[in-house]
């Protein structure tokens, strides 16, 4: 029999522990991605009904160190809190991984939008566009911010910020676009220059004109056929955006 000291033993088992501990809070982060990568509720009405727990029930059935941590009666990494930590860290890995692969492109594209919350607060969604080596095009979903209002210098302020934020330079884009958010497209740049402004008018009346009778938007198919121009279309309004790059 080894004579071994108590603190040689204690060190055993806390080392022990400790790696039981960190197999199941890999056990759990591999959970929440799963859920996040597969766009499912993690959360349900219950706790314990709710697919997060269900499928941490299922998992532990393999992983005997998660089923020995979910037993105890102490901290388990399971609450909301836990849960939605989780989440903002695997938030920024890939986050991390989208921008890494952006600079390598060097030059990109910004789209923003409109968009609110259930709470009705107005918000900013924000992506970016690029062209790899291969001719394919790429369009990663970078994040929503809120936004105080709907004014063109706050959302130029916010795109400063998120362009601090995530280490970009402005020399690098070749194009934007903001379908939706208005307050940022030509047509309200223009607002100013009456002429300009008339004219977007009245081109927009003339479309919903054109477009609001069956009778009209036959005719136009018919001078549209005749002038042997297909790729002439009417759309609902003026377009919002302006993309100058031709990404």
């Amino acid at each position: 029999m080894t004579n071994r000291s108590v603190v040689s033993q204690l060190n055993e088992q806390l080392d022990s522990d400790m790696k039981k501990g960190r197999l199941a809070l890999e056990t759990i982060f591999t959970t929440v991605q799963f859920l996040c990568r597969q766009g499912l509720a993690i959360r349900g009405h219950e706790d314990v009904y709710s697919n997060f727990f269900q499928l941490l029930e299922l998992r532990k059935n393999d992983v005997p160190e998660l089923k020995d941590w979910l037993g105890r009666s102490g901290y388990k990494w399971t609450p909301h809190d836990i849960q939605n930590e989780i989440i903002d860290l695997l938030g920024k890995s890939v986050l991390k991984k989208v921008l890494a692969s952006i600079k390598k492109t060097e030059h990109f594209s910004i789209m923003v939008d409109e968009a609110s919350d259930s709470s009705i607060h107005e918000q900013m969604s924000f992506c970016i566009r690029t062209v790899d080596d291969s001719l394919i095009i790429n369009e990663d979903f970078i994040g929503l911010y809120e936004t105080p209002n709907t004014e063109s210098q706050t959302r130029f302020i916010i795109l400063k910020d998120i362009f601090a934020r995530l280490d970009l330079s402005m020399d690098n884009l070749r194009g934007q676009c903001y379908d939706g958010a208005s307050n940022m497209s030509v047509e309200d740049s223009l607002r100013h220059l009456t002429s300009m402004r008339d004219i977007m008018a009245l081109a927009k009346d003339l479309i919903n004109t054109v477009r609001e009778s069956n009778k009209r938007v036959g005719l136009f198919r018919t001078i549209r056929y005749e002038s042997a121009n297909d790729q002439a279309g009417l759309r609902p309004r003026i377009p919002d955006s302006m993309d100058y790059a031709g990404f």
